[in-house]
């Protein structure tokens, strides 16, 4: 009987593999047992019409087979089955935007080449770049108004420590952030570059960048904003910063969507594995909106993150606003039911509107920084 033993239970394992990938979609459909439904962008398709000409043409074959990658039910399992074995065994990410780090630390693949150097501009678009800057800080000077660019660092910047070996032994060039850092402090323009959270994290009882995540976490988004204000109101002293908070944090029951986005993105069977966040104690000081500055920024997922939050319309004058990439307005604003876009708000006047103007982008935006801002400016200042 003992040698029969083996068999039995690797017979059994099979079978019992067998049926999870079998019925597993059928008990999902009749809510017997769940498996979370994928994140990312999946296109829902339809069968054929199953007739004699579509089956003897193959179109409803071939119309099935499309159906059934896609039928979430069905991929759900197999696919998080898949992803839990690579990253729990092998440290390996299912997606290839997501690179497994050291001690579970999950990075977005798309900033490794920016934080190597490998996407550095040329000489010529660097310097044209500042050429756009000054003319830009200077037009708004000129008109009493204050402009400043924020460089928020990357998490492979923020956490080098913990990307996989093989990266860190990679060779680093100087980066566009590093020479936009260095050519906007000799220029006298007003920058932002935040590398001070590196220094003040051992401060912190919650990580800044969180661990699951890409960019600032729900923590420090009061800290990041803080400073921002500080910083706001050496240009700009008539300005007020209303947001009082201390270090430490409390958890809030949920997930917060940029603190796991990276995790939720590979799939993994065992879905998030927190259902608590850890949040700033943050309050906000009455006062009038006078003394709060009136803020158009222009930028993309980084800041996005603090008007999400909702703290940039608790610190900032209500009329402050967010042109994402330049082109969404938030909040959003409409005129005979159509909504505007940045472009439909491109006036002089209308910009000259607000105390402050913040171009911000992360290091893999750099090559386009101000997202056609600078370039549109520049000609509306010729006309």
């Amino acid at each position: 009987m003992s040698k029969w033993l083996p068999h039995i239970l690797f017979s059994f394992m099979a079978f019992l593999l067998f049926g999870m990938v079998i019925y597993m979609p059928l008990l999902q459909k009749a809510d017997l047992f769940q498996v979370p439904r994928l994140d990312g962008a999946f296109q829902k398709t339809e069968t054929e019409k199953l007739n004699v000409r579509n089956w003897s043409s193959g179109k409803y074959q071939k119309a099935y087979e499309q159906y059934l990658k896609n039928d979430d039910y069905l991929i759900a399992p197999l696919v998080r089955l898949k992803s839990q074995i690579d990253y729990s065994l092998f440290s390996l990410s299912s997606n290839d935007q997501v690179l497994v780090g050291k001690e579970d630390q999950l990075y977005s693949s798309a900033y490794t080449e920016a934080w190597l150097g490998r996407d550095k501009l040329t000489q010529e678009d660097l310097d044209h770049r500042i050429q756009q800057f000054e003319k830009t800080h200077d037009f708004f000077r000129k008109n009493g108004k204050q402009f400043m660019v924020l460089l928020p660092p990357s998490k492979q910047t923020f956490f080098p420590e913990f990307m996989p070996d093989a990266y860190q032994q990679m060779p680093r060039k100087e980066t566009n952030r590093e020479w936009f850092v260095k050519a906007l402090s000799e220029a006298k323009i007003p920058c932002l570059d935040f590398d001070f959270l590196k220094e003040k994290q051992k401060d912190y009882p919650e990580p800044l960048y969180p661990k699951w995540g890409l960019h600032w976490s729900l923590y420090s988004v009061p800290i990041v904003t803080n400073h921002l204000l500080e910083e706001m109101m050496e240009l700009d002293t008539s300005m007020r910063n209303n947001i009082q908070w201390d270090k430490s944090a409390k958890l809030e029951e949920g997930f917060w969507t940029t603190d796991c986005e990276n995790y939720r993105s590979i799939n993994l069977l065992t879905g998030v594995r927190s259902e608590m966040t850890p949040i700033a104690n943050v309050k906000y000081a009455s006062m009038p909106d006078s003394l709060r500055p009136k803020v158009l920024a222009i930028g993309d997922s980084f800041y996005e993150v603090l008007v999400t939050d909702g703290i940039t319309q608790k610190a900032f004058h209500p009329d402050s606003e967010f042109w994402y990439y330049n082109r969404d307005v938030y909040p959003e604003k409409k005129r005979d039911g159509k909504r505007l876009k940045a472009r439909d708000l491109f006036t002089k006047e209308y910009i000259l509107s607000f105390d402050f103007v913040l171009i911000e982008s992360a290091e893999i935006n750099l090559s386009w920084v101000g997202f056609s801002f600078l370039e549109n400016l520049t000609n509306l200042i010729k006309e």
